[in-house]
């Protein structure tokens, strides 16, 4: 990912979470390059590609004199720019419309299902389950939380 990144022009750091803070990322502009700094605060699959892209909205915003932190705790001192980061990482993973659909067309979400639907978007499942929650559609105690994928230092 940081050479992905550093052939886009921005500076990509994946560093431990800093304890009892929350902040899951952090965009901001360093020597006149875009960088994220990114942790591993929830430890999925979902969060971190939901994170990395919401971050990368941030770039695209070019708020040079902006710093944008992906945390439960932070302020929302610009809501619509963090709405709009939320809707185009969500947007980028998932399409909405296929989403939507999705969720219509569901009583219940086994994980047979989810796999399914994920096939048909070309995403891992994990993704799709870490939506389903994060949008309340699901709970992290149903089986489909385990469709996530673990992530750890090593």
């Amino acid at each position: 990912m940081q050479t992905l990144c550093a052939e886009a022009g921005v500076i990509y750091k994946l560093v431990p979470e800093l304890p009892g803070l929350g902040i899951s990322g952090v965009m901001r502009w360093f020597q006149k390059r875009p960088m994220i700094l990114q942790s591993l605060l929830f430890k999925t699959n979902d969060h971190f590609w939901f994170t990395f892209f919401h971050e990368a909205k941030h770039v695209l915003q070019q708020r040079k004199k902006s710093i944008f932190l992906e945390s439960e705790k932070a302020e929302q001192s610009d809501e619509k720019r963090e709405e709009a980061a939320d809707h185009f990482a969500a947007e980028l993973l998932i399409p909405c419309d296929a989403f939507e659909h999705f969720v219509a067309e569901s009583a219940r979400f086994s994980p047979t299902s989810v796999k399914s639907f994920a096939d048909s978007v070309g995403i891992h499942p994990g993704i799709v389950s870490g939506r389903l929650m994060r949008e309340g559609y699901a709970h992290y105690s149903e089986p489909v939380a385990k469709l996530r994928e673990k992530f750890a230092w090593r």
